[in-house]
């Protein structure tokens, strides 16, 4: 190479150097890694507080990877009106679902269904650039036609001064600048925020640099922790950004990011051909050991991550952190009653699991590591929160493996219980089974409970269902309405 052409390329290391920076400081990291038998298109996908991902396998349809590697049960609803088709986008719609773009239309992926939600009828699967869950019981849509909004299963579009927003290129639920909740999206203008106020919803235009967020490539969130609240990562062709309490910062990689994922109190950056992993709550960067050349997929909010190197599927772990099923990071409880499990990684067993909450402790056995203990047939009992304080608190949940290591998982939540005043199935639950269950639930394949007494015979199921977000199938439950359900089967389900 003659002097010229190194000194071409010292000039292009230099202005690198000063657009990604110098990358942050870095422990290295041996990960616990998961392989595959899957081949999958280097596009972004969802995962689940289970570990499991959604994707877009080289054939262009979706499947369903468990957290130990194998394929998880996914199948067309009988009750779509049109068949899925190949697969195009998978953007995270909640924590335990995925909108879905498809040549048959714009469909809801949630456990092993992929279903017509009905109120997508109207977009164009082509035009989806995002989707965010604000954790409220609502769902936003980025399309190219405009920004919407899904409530109680009623798709309505917002607007500005009477125009649609067009044009976005990203969008995440993440908190505004005054750390109020807000839905963030980003298009030729720059980053944008819709906030909630006494009057409304309204748009406010974000103070970061000029220039910095337009035609934002990647939005994601982090929720809130015990020692630090929820954050916005943004990723534009001008760096990789990050709004904290602190404010708005810039997070130099040492070389162009191409990838960025985020859930729970974790992000995931790729950058240089390597895997980043920030914890949020250590204020703490480390590098994976041994993986390059990787294109990063989805983020699980227990940490984890799913990429792939040429194609070839895999997952990777910090440690072997339990999955906990029936609390969600920062989910707000409304109920006084909770069924939580712990599910276990794939490696050793797992001998215990002592979950700690407010000085109480409670050790957990096999087959369930229910924090509420099991009943005669071994099913997970609920635990109370009575007596808890309204406010925040952290439930840690440790397991000891068989191996002898142990691993621990710490979920924040709030802890707003309504009071516990009997409701009833004629009044409360039926106008929420007509909007929402129905469907399914009446003509549909799902099991009949079309009346009070078919309510009542599963209403232990159903709450279950609802808590773990499994139900509805269509999309999110509005808190209210998901507290009603399970408060009409805690206080004794009435007619």
């Amino acid at each position: 190479m003659t002097s010229r052409g190194l000194g071409a390329v010292a000039t292009a290391a230099v202005a690198a150097a000063a657009l990604w920076g110098c990358g942050p400081p870095a422990s290295p990291l041996e990960m616990n890694v998961v392989t595959t038998q899957f081949a999958v298109q280097a596009v972004p996908g969802f995962a689940d507080e289970r570990g499991d991902a959604m994707l877009i396998d080289s054939a262009g349809a979706l499947v369903r990877v468990r957290a130990d590697g194998s394929r998880g049960a996914l199948e067309a609803h009988p009750g779509n009106r049109v068949a899925v088709g190949g697969v195009s986008a998978v953007f995270p719609m909640g924590p335990h679902s995925a909108l879905v773009a498809a040549a048959g239309g714009l469909f809801v992926a949630q456990e092993g269904w992929i279903i017509d939600p009905g109120w997508a009828s109207g977009l164009d699967p082509a035009g989806v650039t995002g989707a965010a869950d604000p954790g409220d019981g609502t769902a936003w849509i980025a399309h190219q036609s405009g920004l919407y909004q899904v409530n109680g299963g009623v798709l309505s579009e917002l607007k500005i001064g009477g125009q649609s927003v067009t044009g976005i290129t990203a969008l995440a639920a993440a908190p505004a600048e005054d750390g109020s909740a807000g839905i963030w999206y980003s298009d030729a203008g720059g980053l944008h925020v819709v906030a909630s106020t006494s009057s409304g919803l309204v748009v406010r235009s974000s103070t970061l640099g000029a220039g910095d967020g337009k035609d934002a490539l990647v939005m994601a969130s982090l929720g809130d922790g015990e020692r630090r609240g929820g954050e916005l990562w943004v990723y534009s062709g001008a760096g990789l950004f990050r709004l904290s309490a602190g404010g708005w910062s810039s997070v130099g990689m040492g070389a162009k990011p191409e990838g960025l994922a985020a859930r729970g109190r974790v992000a995931w950056v790729s950058a240089g051909g390597k895997l980043w992993r920030y914890d949020a709550d250590l204020d703490t960067w480390e590098i994976a050991n041994g993986i390059t050349g990787l294109r990063l997929l989805a983020a699980d909010a227990a940490g984890g991550a799913w990429f792939s190197i040429n194609g070839a599927l895999r997952s990777v772990q910090r440690e072997r952190i339990p999955r906990l099923v029936g609390l969600d990071t920062s989910e707000v409880k409304t109920v006084t009653d909770v069924t939580v499990r712990a599910l276990i990684p794939p490696g050793p067993d797992a001998q215990t699991v002592t979950y700690q909450l407010e000085g109480e402790q409670v050790v957990a056995g096999p087959v369930t590591f229910s924090l509420g203990g099991e009943d005669a047939e071994g099913s997970a009992l609920p635990y109370s929160l009575l007596g808890l304080t309204t406010g925040t608190h952290i439930l840690r949940a440790t397991a000891q493996y068989s191996d002898g290591t142990q691993a621990t998982r710490e979920v924040p939540f709030q802890y707003q219980p309504y009071d516990n005043a009997p409701l009833s199935w004629a009044a409360d639950i039926y106008p929420i089974h007509v909007q929402r269950c129905s469907r399914c639930h009446e003509t549909g394949p799902g099991h009949d409970l079309a009346t009070y007494e078919l309510w009542k015979a599963d209403a232990g199921r159903i709450a279950q269902a609802v808590s773990d977000r499994r139900m509805p199938a269509d999309g999110p439950l509005d808190p209210l309405a998901r507290t009603k359900i399970i408060r009409w089967v805690q206080t004794g389900a009435a007619p």
